[in-house]
């Protein structure tokens, strides 16, 4: 006889153990590759997690991978119904010089794109408010990258090693700057805040003290102490119409953020000199 009662306890923890972590599995991801597997467009069905072992026989088209695809990859695309890149999901993806993450991706995860060291730039959707622990450690060719409003905490050696990164924006609030955040980026120029005067005091007092020099606050559009006209163009020609400066859709009478007024000759010296460092320019009238 059947014992119906260990029956129903087995089914219930198979099921159970198949739901405890649906981003291990993530079935409902597919991968189409390019026919010599160097890019793949990843798409889900909603709630999905793209994880290391995201792409395999069974769910790619155009291409089979092997057990080391990551490395082979040179151009990504992360498609719709992704909301996440798992820990380690592109970590030695050493010929890797292209990523499209779209809106609606909502994490980065710990190692994401460790030793993606052919990666020069990355855009970080609006919509992402978490990125996890190394997740561009040692991306050493990462030359400049955008922290966008949604984050609130930069992990534990986020760019640590990241040695070309000359350029990093941040657009939000930070709650708190894991140890070792920036350690070995001495190529680091600039560091620039933009939001409010209080977060972005904030946020410098959260760097090391060997990299507060470097930082630069900028008001951000809602905290318009610039002075200027703060009516909404359509298109930037109607500032220049005016004799303005356009600046996150306002007309304003200059950049907010002016340190030096610069003639259009004098910046064409400068940069003719051969100089590349981290300088914002704002012409004279």
């Amino acid at each position: 006889m059947i014992n119906t009662k260990f029956y129903k306890t087995l089914l219930l923890t198979v099921g159970f153990l198949g739901t405890l972590n649906p981003s291990e599995s993530n079935a409902a991801i597919s991968c189409s590759f390019g026919s010599d597997g160097t890019s793949v467009t990843i798409t889900g069905t909603g709630e999905d997690v793209v994880p290391i072992s995201a792409c395999n026989a069974s769910n790619s088209t155009g291409y089979t991978p092997t057990s080391d695809w990551v490395s082979k990859l040179t151009n990504v695309t992360i498609g719709a119904g992704i909301t996440g890149i798992g820990d380690n999901a592109f970590k030695d993806a050493t010929s890797l010089t292209e990523i499209s993450i779209p809106e609606g991706v909502t994490s980065i995860g710990n190692s994401a794109f460790q030793n993606a060291n052919k990666i020069t730039e990355i855009t970080i959707p609006n919509s992402v408010e978490s990125i996890g622990e190394a997740a561009f450690k040692y991306a050493n060719s990462l030359e400049s990258i955008t922290i966008p409003k949604g984050v609130t905490s930069i992990g534990n050696n986020t760019f640590e090693s990241a040695d070309n990164l000359k350029n990093i924006i941040i657009m939000g609030p930070i709650e708190s700057i894991g140890t070792d955040a920036f350690k070995y980026t001495g190529k680091l120029e600039g560091i620039i805040c933009k939001n409010t005067e209080n977060a972005c005091a904030s946020v410098k007092n959260m760097l090391p003290e060997e990299l507060r020099g470097k930082f630069s606050y900028v008001p951000s559009s809602d905290e318009d102490d610039s002075g200027g006209n703060s009516s909404n163009p359509t298109d930037p020609a109607d500032c220049s119409a005016k004799n303005q400066v356009y600046w996150e859709g306002k007309c304003l009478d200059e950049y907010p953020f002016a340190k030096k007024r610069w003639t259009p000759a004098e910046a064409a010296e400068w940069l003719n000199d051969g100089n590349d460092n981290f300088v914002i320019l704002t012409f004279k009238k």
